[in-house]
């Protein structure tokens, strides 16, 4: 059974590694870097940015992890359902019973 505790520690080790991975390609050397492509085509015409495939798949798990969290909380998260108990004009919750 997954815990608060679990789900967010998770989280926030992900969010930690996506951080440590983000600033080491951030200081990149510029000789390590792609070479600029010259202007051929028109300034607002589509050009391909090519990206490693780790990147690719780190922001698609990445993506698919947030998804995942979210349908956890809003759908699966709920608390247990209550019951109520009605005597007399008095109505009392109870605890549901456990299957």
């Amino acid at each position: 059974m997954l815990t608060k505790k679990l789900v967010f520690g998770t989280l926030a080790g992900v969010g930690l590694l996506l951080s440590t991975v983000g600033a080491a390609a951030a200081q990149m050397a510029p000789d390590q870097m792609a070479p600029e492509m010259p202007h051929t085509s028109a300034p607002n015409s589509f050009q391909r940015i090519e990206q490693p495939l780790w990147i690719t798949g780190s922001v698609t798990a990445a993506g698919l992890a947030l998804i995942g969290l979210e349908i956890w909380w809003f759908l699966l998260s709920k608390p247990p359902s209550r019951r109520t108990a009605t005597s007399q004009d008095t109505q009392k919750v109870v605890k549901a019973p456990s299957n």
